[in-house]
């Protein structure tokens, strides 16, 4: 009897109450904490930079600290948050590379590939790929970006070479568990999708993650689902998110992790599983600093996998403009986040 089973028949699987917070580290009883964060771009828009963008702050942190602390710069402020975390996973929303074949479109970001640094510097061991900007620079950039984490040792899921690699699982264990991850990408254009003979993004579509979840459940104890979906902007998931986030829990998902509106969609339990809708942007350096306030609230979830079960708690997130732009900090006024996140959907 797999371990899923076993804890649905003892009626052990729990879900915790929403609390603002980390009051204490939740992982003491030996069970493995997972922390997520939401969108992470560390590119400014291509063919739209400005003055005071994501590169020229980096650059400057640089000249004025060193490479070390450059690396560490955009989530330095996070340490007490990701402290204790045995798996730290994002969206990155972008593509690491050098390339110049752009993709026609509005927004087209790449990351500078000495960039990767950091991701390892804040510990972030796995991400998604599956999104709208992960193609921005055609396949060579995106099998850039898969060499430069390959290289760096940081799992990745949701866009491959082709449809097969791009639906392909990640499995880590931890402390005797077995963690399976999957991506699938809603968002178009229609060009970052993968297909046989295309590299690109896994879509969503049913008969696809059906088949990829039911493979992947029966060897490991957690599926965990990561998908960019919904639209911008909007705290309120859309009827085909509450469809699919459904279906991915009933074909033996155990959390499914949103992404793409920008801003934070509520947190729902769903038979024995959880859906985070959005967690919105987490350090995104494709928005100018004049219109950081607006946007960045957000919040990292960061939740406890054990034999007993599963519990979560989510800590509010906030980026200023005013000072260390495209630096997330813990939430001192959390109240809007709160009240978002506990709404009913």
């Amino acid at each position: 009897m797999k371990r899923r089973d076993f804890l649905k028949k003892a009626g052990l699987l729990a879900i915790s109450p929403l609390c603002a917070g980390i009051k204490e580290e939740i992982n003491g009883d030996g069970s493995v904490k997972i922390t997520f964060g939401g969108d992470v771009c560390l590119s400014s828009p291509q063919r739209k930079p400005n003055g005071f963008n994501f590169e020229y702050i980096l650059q400057q942190t640089e000249q004025n600290h060193g490479k070390n602390q450059m690396h560490k710069y955009c989530f330095e402020k996070m340490d007490p948050i990701f402290h204790g975390s045995d798996i730290i996973m994002v969206n990155l929303e972008c593509p690491i590379t050098d390339s110049n074949k752009i993709l026609p479109k509005q927004f087209n970001f790449k990351a500078n590939p000495d960039y990767a640094n950091i991701l390892t510097e804040a510990g972030i061991n796995i991400v998604t790929l599956a999104n709208n900007h992960v193609y921005d620079f055609s396949s060579e950039g995106l099998e850039d970006t898969i060499d430069v984490l390959d290289q760096k040792q940081i799992y990745h899921v949701g866009a491959g070479t082709n449809l097969t690699n791009a639906r392909k699982s990640e499995i880590i264990s931890v402390k005797g568990l077995r963690f399976g991850f999957l991506g699938y990408n809603h968002i178009g254009p229609s060009s970052v999708f993968a297909s046989d003979n295309k590299g690109g993004t896994a879509p969503l579509e049913e008969t696809i993650y059906s088949a990829d979840i039911k493979e992947l459940k029966d060897n490991v104890d957690f599926v965990i689902v990561n998908v960019h979906w919904g639209v911008e902007r909007s705290f309120n998931p859309q009827d085909y998110q509450k469809y699919h986030g459904h279906k991915f829990i009933d074909y033996g998902a155990d959390v499914v992790i949103g992404h793409h509106p920008h801003v934070i969609q509520p947190i729902t339990s769903y038979k024995d599983g959880l859906i985070f809708y959005s967690l919105g942007n987490f350090m995104f350096g494709g928005n100018s600093t004049r219109s950081l306030v607006s946007i960045t609230e957000t919040f990292t979830s960061v939740i406890s996998f054990s034999s007993k079960g599963i519990s979560y708690d989510y800590v509010p997130v906030r980026i200023t403009s005013r000072e260390n732009p495209y630096q997330p900090f813990e939430h001192d006024s959390p109240k809007r986040i709160t009240d978002l996140v506990k709404k009913i959907s």
